[in-house]
């Protein structure tokens, strides 16, 4: 429950603050917005990760609410301002790419770290009690090695309940140390995000700047729409 709590705050901050997108982006450009909002949610996703406190944790939760608020909108803004001619397809596919980035790698991503380090950290504490809870197919991801992981049925109601033996307690915080290690791995995610959005300033900057592509109207010879920087 304190888990969905913070989930629905960061998105109160995203809520919130998206109404104030304009005179940031006015002020440091769309792509400075975005190395911003990287680097922040690195750093809260990482500190998320590490936090034990409730202090602690409002503060990771907030600083990573605020660096992925404005992902989504400003990548798709500077898309359509970039090449204007793809229009709703070059949009759609951009999109489309996030989703399914999320859903076939980060979720399966996200899931295989917290089995190996939760799986590994049990194994190597009380291995007897880790073949008790081991899952009985190995978890896999892309090309990395098969971990055996936790079995999800017998690990979920450990976390609901107050009332655990010391080895039921072992168990859930061996999953615990899992989860916050692959806070800490996925916020390598955004971090080189960071890079990349890094590398597209400097890149700007020595070509003369970050510019919207507009097209102007239909030129008398052929009637083509030529992009204008």
């Amino acid at each position: 429950m304190k888990g969905i709590l913070v989930l629905v705050y960061t998105s109160g901050i995203m809520f919130v603050l998206r109404f104030f997108a304009g005179p940031i982006v006015e002020k440091i450009s769309p792509l400075g917005l975005l190395f911003a909002c990287a680097v922040l949610a690195a750093i809260g996703l990482f500190w998320l990760g590490t936090s034990t406190t409730g202090m602690a944790i409002f503060l990771a939760a907030t600083i990573y609410g605020v660096g992925k608020t404005y992902f989504w909108p400003t990548a798709l803004g500077v898309v359509s301002e970039r090449f204007p001619k793809g229009g709703a397809v070059t949009l759609g596919a951009v999109g489309a790419t996030g989703l399914l980035s999320a859903g076939l790698l980060g979720t399966p991503g996200i899931g295989y770290i917290q089995d190996y380090y939760s799986s590994g950290k049990l194994s190597s504490e009380a291995p007897a009690l880790h073949q008790q809870y081991a899952s009985p197919e190995p978890k896999r991801f892309l090309m990395f090695p098969e971990t055996p992981g936790l079995d999800g049925k017998r690990v979920v109601p450990l976390m609901e309940r107050t009332d655990l033996t010391a080895d039921e307690k072992q168990v859930r915080n061996a999953v615990i140390y899992g989860g916050r290690m692959s806070l800490k791995w996925t916020a390598l995610v955004p971090a080189i995000m960071a890079v990349g959005y890094l590398a597209l300033i400097i890149y700007f900057r020595a070509s003369g700047g970050y510019k919207a592509v507009r097209l102007d109207a239909e030129k008398v010879s052929g009637g083509v729409q030529a992009p204008v920087h």
